[in-house]
């Protein structure tokens, strides 16, 4: 079955349901392409976890017959695709795999799997009504918490809660209790709250600024519609629950609202340059430093550094010390959007226990170590 169609709607489909980070070889499926030709539309599908993609596009096919398709290498394609440079292509679709046709060249990939075997999953459908609850996309804000916020959560699956992001309406938080550290913006456009992975959070920074938002039950749909392509994918978010756990939001937004009089402004770049002398000049394998705040510096010290940055006001709370890993605070330091931050100490049990980090679009809410 050969089927010929316009090369820059193909490239754009093809970056749109191949996504490569989202390719792992630990789900086999998403290491899939699927494309099925039927009459005059081919149409690609791909799997990811909790994700289903698909994209329509229209051309001509050479003859008329029953619908055909082929499951290929969905990385291998994409690339393939992206090096071709001819208005049109035709792909032949084959027992064996597909055979791309582009001017005078061919090239040839060989399917992975039998389709009649194995057939990917498609997106729900919609209708007329549930659109009317569609959200414009905000990717600006899904590449804030991508770019600012993903880096705090957790590594492990001791508890498995907070390798998600949690999101609402508008409060984002995203955090791993075991670091004692949270970060939290005001980004989110849910309904309600729930939990996001890596895979979705791709997903979201991929899309077209065009793309829509609609819920269906627990899963939401996002799509495009252009003159050459019709795209649509489906994801569905964890929710809290016995069994994947409470993210106890409330808990830490009480934790991050303090008393912004209490903190000092500080130039973020000035402690940034600070933690890298202190990891240039350490002679252990895991350094530690005293991050102290007084009347008007913050101190960062340890053996061979004792840095003092002025602040831009002057702090009336008593002074107190902190023990940080340099290579974390900086992690956290570098994350906030602005070069002006603002550090208070947050308590317990009228103890200081950690800062909470504040600029005008991200709050960090980081523990620290006693002093010994």
């Amino acid at each position: 079955m050969k089927f010929t169609v316009s090369t820059k709607p193909l490239k754009t489909a093809t970056d749109l349901v191949v996504i490569d980070s989202n390719v792992s070889k630990f789900y086999h499926r998403s290491i899939l392409l699927q494309i099925t030709v039927d009459g005059n539309t081919m149409t690609l599908n791909t799997e990811g976890t909790a994700i289903f993609s698909q994209v329509k596009l229209i051309g001509s096919a050479e003859t008329k017959s029953d619908k055909v398709s082929v499951l290929l290498d969905n990385v291998l394609f994409k690339k393939l695709i992206s090096t071709i440079n001819t208005p049109q292509v035709t792909i032949d679709l084959t027992d064996n795999g597909i055979v791309v046709t582009a001017g005078k060249s061919t090239y040839s990939l060989p399917k992975m799997m039998d389709s009649t075997e194995v057939s990917l999953n498609s997106p729900a459908t919609f209708t007329d009504k549930q659109f009317e609850s569609a959200l414009d996309m905000d990717k600006s804000s899904w590449k804030f918490i991508k770019e600012h916020q993903i880096y705090a959560k957790s590594q492990t699956t001791e508890n498995p809660v907070y390798t998600y992001v949690w999101t609402g309406d508008s409060d984002v938080i995203v955090g791993d209790m075991e670091k004692s550290l949270f970060t939290h913006s005001n980004v989110g456009q849910f309904d309600k709250p729930c939990l996001l992975s890596d895979n979705i959070i791709n997903l979201l920074t991929s899309m077209p600024d065009d793309a829509k938002i609609v819920p269906i039950g627990d899963s939401y749909i996002i799509t495009v519609k252009s003159d050459s392509y019709e795209y649509t994918a489906q994801f569905t978010p964890k929710y809290e629950s016995e069994q994947n756990g409470d993210y106890n939001a409330p808990i830490i937004l009480d934790m991050m609202n303090v008393d912004e009089s209490t903190g000092v402004i500080v130039n973020s770049d000035e402690i940034i340059n600070a933690l890298n002398q202190v990891m240039l000049l350490s002679d252990v394998k895991k350094p530690v430093v005293n991050f102290s705040v007084s009347k008007d510096a913050i101190t960062i010290k340890d053996s061979r550094v004792n840095c003092v940055i002025p602040t831009e006001n002057g702090y009336t709370g008593n002074p107190y010390s902190l023990i940080f890993e340099p290579a974390r605070l900086k992690t956290v330091i570098s994350s906030c959007t602005d070069s002006v931050i603002k550090i208070c100490p947050t308590c317990m049990e009228d103890e200081v226990v950690g800062i909470i980090i504040i600029d005008k679009s991200l709050t960090i809410a980081y523990g620290g170590g006693e002093l010994e």
